[in-house]
């Protein structure tokens, strides 16, 4: 299984490079690294944009290896803690993703929160039912 999902991963980036071109350096650097490296930053909702912005030049190097490596190092111990519960994990993998993301976007936010229903139900159906002040934080989101 997860050998078709790497091959079908792997076929994905082969056809762009061929679409891209011959030149598979610059497809690399404008489809893998454009992301890693944040180089462009244009004010938008991230947390790269915020840091890069407020802080020296000459921390910009570690802030962004910090948040590249942030939802790798918080993958595993996410998946031990939650390892009776493999979807809040994968929730939860994805909020950090989307936290660190460079560029941001709604889809990112939309995909998580529509999984949210689906971790926040108990055995008897009831939706929120394992949240703290549900109204607050669904007051939060809207707000």
């Amino acid at each position: 299984r997860w050998a078709t999902l790497g091959g079908a991963c792997a076929a994905t980036h082969c056809a762009s490079a061929v679409v891209m071109g011959d030149d598979f350096s610059k497809w690399w650097s404008s489809a893998v690294l454009f992301a890693v490296r944040s180089e462009d930053q244009t004010p938008n909702l991230g947390l790269h944009w915020y840091l890069f912005t407020t802080m020296f030049d000459h921390f910009r190097e570690f802030y962004v290896v910090a948040l590249n490596a942030a939802p790798l190092a918080l993958a595993a111990p996410l998946a031990y803690r939650f390892s009776n519960r493999p979807l809040t994990a994968l929730v939860l993998s994805l909020i950090v993703a989307t936290i660190c993301a460079p560029y941001p976007t709604l889809s990112d936010v939309v995909t998580y929160m529509s999984l949210l229903s689906v971790i926040a139900v108990d055995e008897s159906g009831n939706p929120l039912a394992y949240m703290k002040g549900g109204v607050l934080i669904a007051g939060g989101f809207l707000y």
